[in-house]
């Protein structure tokens, strides 16, 4: 068995928070801070982060509670790419990659001294996946050089997966009020232009 039975129950319980919160209509950063601050409780001496995609394909601060701000900040706006850190790269491939040290990764030639700077010495990210894309990354970090276990990398799994649906609602939620938007915009429309119309018909007369 991969988790054990008092971790499961403390996955489920998890799970059952946040859908409380989605329900309830919370944030999505607040959301991805409990799926983020969940995971960091069960694998100690880790900092996690969620990276979410923006329409430019770039990734943003989605949630990072307890890495340093500034990081956060020079990394914010990351273009994926074979050589874009953890993160940029997972997104890049669409799948895990993992720096046991960041200080011989290539991948992190030039993020390595600003790793350094703040105290992170490995990095190992999965790409979240929404309806079949992906949508942005939950990266796991420690101050040193670490190779996750299978108990770590079903974690990952769940509260990944756990990410993809607050993503995936909060994207739903979106496209509903940009729908909501366009029917109002269309129904103001449509009225001007009746109102034109008989105003026309009026003048005629």
């Amino acid at each position: 068995m991969v988790l054990t039975e008092h971790e499961v129950i403390a996955v489920l319980d998890h799970q059952t928070s946040v859908m409380e919160q989605l329900a309830a209509g919370a944030e999505l950063g607040d959301v991805l801070d409990s799926v983020v601050r969940a995971l960091e409780e069960l694998m100690g001496d880790s900092r996690c982060s969620v990276l979410v995609l923006d329409a430019e394909g770039r990734l943003r601060r989605g949630s990072a509670p307890t890495l340093p701000v500034e990081y956060s900040a020079a990394i914010d706006g990351l273009e994926p790419g074979p050589l874009a850190g953890s993160c940029g790269t997972a997104v890049h491939l669409g799948e895990p990659v993992i720096a046991v040290d960041v200080e011989t990764d290539p991948r992190w030639e030039q993020f390595r001294n600003l790793a350094a700077d703040h105290g992170l010495r490995s990095c190992w990210s999965s790409p979240i996946r929404c309806r079949g894309r992906v949508v942005g990354t939950f990266a796991v970090y420690h101050g040193v050089p670490y190779e996750p276990e299978r108990r770590d990398e079903e974690l990952v799994r769940r509260f990944s997966h756990l990410a993809s649906l607050a993503i995936e609602h909060d994207q739903a939620s979106l496209e509903r009020e940009a729908r909501h938007e366009a029917d109002l915009a269309r129904q103001s429309a449509e009225r001007a232009n009746l109102a034109k119309s008989r105003s026309e018909e009026h003048t005629s007369e």
